[in-house]
C-alpha cells in the first residue's frame, strides 16, 4: 500500500537544515505573536537537524512552557498513579497530552509536512522521504509536571511514615541507636572516630583511652544500623551498556515512528534520554525520567533505575573516600604546627567521612552532629548526604 504525499513548500534543493531553519523561524514568529491561539508567549522550541547512513531528520523539543501551560493530561496521570499495577481499560481513551499540549505538536508537524515528500510503501517496506521528524516535549519539563500531578494525588491510601526515633529517646535527643555516647569503661562521652584505620573503626574515649567499634566494617552490623550498599560494581561497563543501550533505543525509535506506533516510539526515545541523563552524571533525573516520564515501564527499564542508583551510590562514595584523605592529611599538617584543637576536628570529620564511604551512613552523621562542635558549610552539606541514605533502601 502505497503512501506518498507532498507539501505544498517541497523543494528538492532545499537541504534538511534550510528546512529546519525556515521552520525555527515561522515558530518564533508565531510565538512572539500575543494573538496566536497555538504557541503561547514564552514558550521555546529547539528545532534541530541529524544525519546517519539512512538519511536525515528534524527534531523538534519543546524545551520550555510558560507558566501554567499545561502539558500532561492530568486524568491520565492520576489514573496510572492511582492504578500503577493495574492500569484499568478506560485509560486508552484519556488522551497522553491536554489539548493545549496537543495542538503545539500538530502544529510543528504541519509545518514540517509542508515540506516534506514522503513515497513509502508499508506492504514492501519501502520507506522513502526527504527527511524524518520527531516532535515532543522536553522530558525534562514533562516529567517535572508528571511527578507534580501524581504528588497531588489523594495520600489517603499512603503508607504513614515511619517513626524513627529512638524508642529510649525522652528529652527529644535524635542521637542514633547504634552511636553509643558515653564510655563503658569510665562513663565519660565519647569523642567520636579518631584512629581509622581502614580495617576496623574504633571509637575511643579521650579520658581513659578505652576503645570500642560498631563493627559495620566487618559486615556484623547490628541491625539499628543502616548500611549503605557496597556491593562492587563496574561503572565503567554499566556506562558502555548505557551508551550502547541508549544508541539502539533510538533506531528503535525512529523505526516505530516510520510504522506509526508513536506512541512506543515516544516510551522507547524517553528511555533512551533517560539514559542519556545518567551518562551526563544527572543520575535523580535518569530515575525520575524513567519511573515518572514512561508509561508502563518495562522490567529491563525499572532494572536500570538500580544500576542507576548503584553508580550514583559508588560515585558518592568514592567521592566521600578521597575527601577523607585529603582531610586526614590536612589534619596532619595542623597537628605539626600546633593547631590540636582544628587538627582534631578535622581528623574527626575524616572518619565521618570514611565512615560513609565504607558503608555506614548513621555512624558518620553522628560524629557530624554531636563530636563536631561547629561544623563548617562543607560538613553541614555531608551530613545532609549521610541524612539522606539512613532510612533509603539498600539496592538488591
Amino acid at each position: 500500500m502505497s503512501n506518498q504525499t507532498k507539501g505544498e513548500k517541497f523543494d528538492r534543493s532545499l537541504e534538511t537544515k534550510e528546512v529546519a531553519k525556515r521552520v525555527r523561524q515561522q515558530i518564533r514568529k508565531r510565538i512572539k505573536d500575543e494573538n496566536d491561539e497555538v504557541f503561547p508567549v514564552g514558550m521555546k522550541v529547539s528545532v534541530r537537524t541529524d544525519s546517519f547512513s539512512g538519511g536525515s531528520s528534524i527534531d523538534a523539543t519543546v524545551t520550555q512552557v510558560p507558566e501554567g501551560f499545561g502539558i500532561n493530561n492530568p486524568e491520565r496521570v492520576k489514573t496510572i498513579t492511582r492504578n500503577p499495577n493495574d492500569v484499568p481499560p478506560s485509560l486508552h481513551q484519556l488522551p497522553e497530552l491536554t489539548d493545549a499540549a496537543q495542538a503545539v505538536i500538530d502544529e510543528i508537524e504541519s509545518m514540517l509536512g509542508e515540506y516534506r515528500h514522503v513515497d513509502s510503501d508499508l506492504h514492501t517496506d519501502l520507506y522513502n522521504c526527504n527527511f524524518f521528524t520527531s516532535i515532543a516535549f522536553d522530558y525534562k519539563i514533562k516529567g517535572g509536571e508528571w511527578v507534580r500531578i501524581a504528588a497531588s494525588v489523594s495520600d489517603e491510601d499512603d503508607e504513614p511514615v515511619e517513626d524513627t526515633t529512638d524508642s529510649n529517646d525522652q528529652d527529644g535527643d535524635t542521637t542514633p541507636a547504634s552511636y553509643n555516647t558515653t564510655c563503658p569503661e569510665c562513663g565519660d562521652r565519647e569523642p567520636g572516630f579518631i584512629d581509622y584505620d581502614g580495617n576496623d573503626c574504633p571509637v575511643e574515649c579521650e579520658q581513659c583511652g578505652h576503645k570500642t567499634t560498631l563493627g559495620a566494617w566487618k559486615g556484623e552490623a547490628p541491625d539499628n544500623v543502616v548500611a549503605l550498599p557496597v556491593r562492587d560494581i563496574d561503572v565503567d561497563q554499566v556506562k558502555h551498556d548505557a551508551d550502547e543501550l541508549r544508541d539502539d533505543c533510538r533506531k528503535a525509535g525512529v523505526a516505530l515512528e516510520l510504522v506509526g506506533d508513536n506512541q512506543a516510539a515516544n516510551r522507547v526515545l524517553t528511555f533512551a534520554n533517560a539514559l542519556d541523563e545518567f551518562l551526563e552524571g544527572n543520575y535523580g533525573v535518569a530515575i525520575d525520567v524513567i519511573q515518572s516520564a514512561i508509561h508502563k515501564p518495562t522490567d529491563i527499564m525499572l532494572g536500570w533505575c538500580d544500576r542507576i542508583d548503584a553508580v550514583r551510590v559508588a560515585s558518592i562514595r568514592s567521592k566521600a573516600g578521597d575527601l577523607a584523605e585529603q582531610t586526614r592529611d590536612a589534619a596532619a599538617s595542623l597537628a605539626k604546627i600546633g593547631d590540636e584543637p582544628i587538627a582534631l576536628t578535622y581528623k574527626r570529620f575524616a572518619g565521618a567521612l570514611q565512615a560513609f564511604a565504607d558503608g555506614d551512613a548513621r555512624a558518620a552523621l553522628a560524629v557530624v552532629e554531636h563530636d563536631i562542635a561547629a561544623p563548617n558549610e562543607l560538613m553541614s552539606k555531608w551530613a545532609d548526604v549521610f541524612a539522606g541514605f539512613i532510612n533509603r533502601a539498600p539496592n538488591k
